[in-house]
C-alpha cells in the first residue's frame, strides 16, 4: 500500500480509538487544512539559481480529551513544479499531555510522544526517514515577574535504506524569563545538544558523536497598542569539527536532514509586529548569521582544495501580513475559520566557497481554515 495512504488510515483509526476510549470525557475535535504557495528564485541557495514554484497541502487532525490529554496527526505534501524530484510527504501522529496547576494555572508541564516519517522520490531515497521522538517540558512561575523553563527532547531517526546514517539526538534547554513593568521580557537560555551515530565510520575519520552549545538571549519589548518588537541572540559552538562533514567525505551514501552540528558562529535578529484591527498582522525583520564549518573544504572552478575551510555570512530580511477571520459564535460549528498569509524574504548568503555564495527571493501565498 502506498505509505501516503497507509498513514492517513492510520491516523484516522488512532484518532477514533482515542475517541471511543474516552466516552466519559468531553472530547473536542479540531481540525486545520491549508494550502501554501511558494516561489523561490534558487531552491538550492548555490551558485546554480534553479528557480522553482512549490505547492503545500497541510492537515492537522486533534481531539482534545480529558482536560490536558490531546491526541492528533499532522501531514502534509511538497509538491515542486519544475524539480519534481524534490516531492516529498510527511506524517506524524501524536498524543500530548499538558496539565497545568497553581493559583491561575500558571504551572505546567507538557510531556509528547510522537511518531514521524518523512518519504521522498526514488532520487532522494536515501534520506526516507522514521522518527519516534519524545518531548517534554516543565514551566515554572513562583512570582509573576519570574518564569523558569526547562525541556528536553529526544529522538530516533532510523532511515529505510541508509541504516549507516540512523542516529539518535538529544536537545537539552534551560530558560529563565524577567518580565518587567516596563513591558520587557528577558529571556536568556542555554541549549546542549548531542547526537550519537549508530555505526562506526568506516574509514574511521568520521566521529561517533557530535556536541554543540547554544547559549542565547531573547529580548521583546511593547512599543505602543498593539506592536512590539524582539531582538534575539545565539552563539552555536560545536565542540569538534562536524562529524557530519567527516561522514559525508567518507561515504556518499551518508545523509543527513538539517544543518545542525555542521558549523559555529553567531545569530542575531531583529523583528517587528503590529496588529491592526485584532484581526491584521504585519511583520517586519532582518538578521546577520556568521558559519564556520569545520572540516568542509574549499574547492576552487576544477575542485581542486584550496587548502581553506568553508564559512559563509547570511543576511536574511523578511516582511508579511497575515488576515485571520474568526466566525460569530452564533455560526454553524461547520462554518470554519480563516487565515490568510502573505510574505516575502530575501536571503543574501556570502561564501568562501564560490558555488554557496549567492542570494535566493521566497514568495509565499498561504490559505488556512480551522474548524
Amino acid at each position: 500500500m502506498n505509505s501516503f495512504y497507509y498513514w492517513i488510515i492510520s491516523a484516522l483509526f488512532f484518532i477514533a480509538a482515542v475517541n471511543s476510549s474516552t466516552e466519559a470525557y468531553a472530547v473536542d475535535f479540531s481540525a486545520e487544512a491549508g494550502i501554501e504557495s511558494l516561489y523561490t528564485s534558487n531552491v538550492f541557495l548555490n551558485s546554480d539559481e534553479t528557480w522553482d514554484l512549490s505547492l503545500a497541502p497541510q492537515l492537522s487532525l486533534n481531539l482534545d480529551f480529558a482536560d490536558y490529554w490531546t491526541a492528533g496527526y499532522d501531514g502534509g505534501l511538497s509538491v515542486y513544479t519544475r524539480n519534481s524530484d524534490l516531492f516529498s510527504h510527511n506524517h506524524t501522529l501524536f498524543l500530548l499531555a499538558n496539565p497545568a496547576w497553581g493559583s491561575d494555572s500558571q504551572n505546567e508541564f507538557f510531556g509528547q510522544l510522537s511518531l514521524n516519517t518523512q518519504r521522498h522520490t526514488d532520487t532522494y531515497a536515501s534520506i526516507n526517514v522514521l522518527q519516534p521522538a519524545l518531548d517534554a517540558g516543565l514551566t515554572l512561575e513562583p512570582v509573576i515577574w519570574f518564569r523558569w523553563l526547562l525541556s528536553e527532547y529526544l529522538d530516533y531517526s532510523w532511515f529505510y535504506d541508509e541504516k549507516s546514517s540512523n542516529y539518535l539526538e538529544s536537545w537539552s534547554r534551560m530558560s529563565l524569563q524577567f518580565t518587567l513593568q516596563s513591558r520587557t521580557t528577558i529571556s536568556p537560555y542555554f541549549a546542549y545538544g548531542y547526537r550519537y551515530y549508530l555505526k562506526k565510520s568506516t574509514s574511521g575519520t568520521g566521529t561517533s558523536s557530535d556536541n554543540q552549545l547554544k547559549p542565547g538571549i531573547h529580548i521583546s519589548q511593547g512599543l505602543w497598542k498593539d506592536a512590539g518588537i524582539q531582538l534575539d541572540y545565539a552563539y552555536l559552538y560545536a565542540l569538534e569539527a562536524s562529524g557530519l562533514i567527516a561522514r559525508k567525505q567518507d561515504s556518499v551514501e551518508f545523509d543527513y536532514l538539517d544543518e545542525a552540528f555542521l558549523f559555529s558562529g553567531h545569530q542575531a535578529s531583529i523583528g517587528f509586529k503590529q496588529l491592526f484591527a485584532k484581526s491584521w498582522i504585519f511583520i517586519l525583520g532582518a538578521g546577520i548569521e556568521e558559519r564556520k564549518y569545520a572540516g568542509w573544504p574549499v574547492l576552487d572552478a576544477n575542485g581542486t582544495a584550496t587548502g581553506e575551510e568553508r564559512r559563509d555570512l547570511r543576511l536574511p530580511l523578511f516582511t508579511g501580513m497575515e488576515y485571520t477571520w474568526i466566525p460569530p459564535e452564533e455560526a454553524s460549528s461547520a462554518v470554519p475559520g480563516v487565515k490568510v498569509n502573505l510574505n516575502y524574504a530575501y536571503m543574501r548568503q556570502w561564501s568562501s566557497d564560490d558555488w554557496y555564495d549567492s542570494d535566493q527571493h521566497n514568495i509565499s501565498l498561504g490559505v488556512w481554515l480551522n474548524w
